[in-house]
């Protein structure tokens, strides 16, 4: 969806004579039909369905881990974790600050892509292919984070990924159609490096703070991180309305990568509260 949606959405602006309110009235109707899904089929915990992970029993799941052979390689917490305890550990403030930051670095990359693109002297059409290459490209992350979730710590594959994500960033400002490779390998850089930390956040939550405490953490975290993202294309166009240039803002996208690598590095498994 997200690889194919810009180049039906550029296509339906061109059929409608450059009209973008089509673009518009396209994601609209897309949102409507997403919400209701979501409002029908989603529940906050899989057992409320009778299902439950690998479908197994939680009794023969414990069985299977009790030996040395079924340890995990990564940190699970075994405690039963309650939002209020899970506020007073440092590792889910850390946890906050690396998704704001990093994904505030995405949004500035892929908001601004069209226009700095085409500033740059692509077509449109190539404009909206890259655009669309960089969003595709996150299923790669998100693949990678199924095959490496369960041996390397989600933090480091989350650190991983926002460093992927700051690097993309300086190639995007670097970007011309007389080096293509730059253009090319900066949607594999910062669309593979937001899918991995995409898919990072929801596993990190489980195995830091178990199954109970998941949904309360994973609303609260939304907020934050939707107001950040968010704030990125406003920010972003008001600064090259302001100085003609979009220096500013990749630099602010470049600082906000390095504190949610260094802040996911600091996230480190928070260890059960007393009672």
């Amino acid at each position: 969806g997200g690889f194919l949606a810009p180049r039906l959405i550029n296509w339906a602006i061109l059929q409608a004579g450059g009209d973008w309110r089509i673009g518009w009235f396209i994601i609209a109707v897309a949102s409507v039909i997403g919400a209701v899904v979501a409002i029908l089929a989603v529940r906050n915990q899989p057992e409320s369905m009778g299902q439950h992970p690998d479908g197994l029993e939680p009794e023969a799941a414990r069985a299977m881990t009790s030996g040395d052979g079924g340890k995990a390689r990564t940190h699970r917490t075994t405690f039963n974790w309650t939002v209020s305890d899970a506020l007073k550990t440092p590792a889910l403030w850390f946890l906050m600050v690396a998704v704001a930051t990093t994904f505030f670095t995405w949004q500035v990359i892929i908001t601004q892509a069209p226009l700095h693109l085409q500033d740059r002297g692509f077509d449109p059409g190539t404009a909206a292919f890259l655009y669309s290459l960089a969003i595709g490209l996150s299923v790669m992350g998100r693949f990678a984070i199924a095959g490496l979730g369960d041996i390397i710590e989600t933090r480091y594959l989350f650190a991983f990924g926002a460093f992927c994500i700051t690097l993309g960033g300086v190639l995007f400002w670097l970007v011309s159609p007389d080096v293509m490779w730059i253009a090319y390998l900066y949607p594999l850089l910062a669309g593979f490096g937001f899918g991995l930390c995409y898919v990072c956040i929801p596993t990190l939550i489980g195995n830091y703070w178990g199954p109970y405490a998941f949904a309360a953490i994973s609303g609260l975290g939304a907020p934050i991180s939707m107001v950040s993202q968010a704030l990125a294309g406003p920010v972003a166009g008001f600064l090259y309305d302001l100085q003609g240039s979009y220096l500013t803002v990749m630099i602010m996208a470049w600082v906000g990568g390095v504190i949610g690598f260094v802040a996911m590095l600091l996230c480190r498994p928070p260890a059960p509260m007393q009672t």
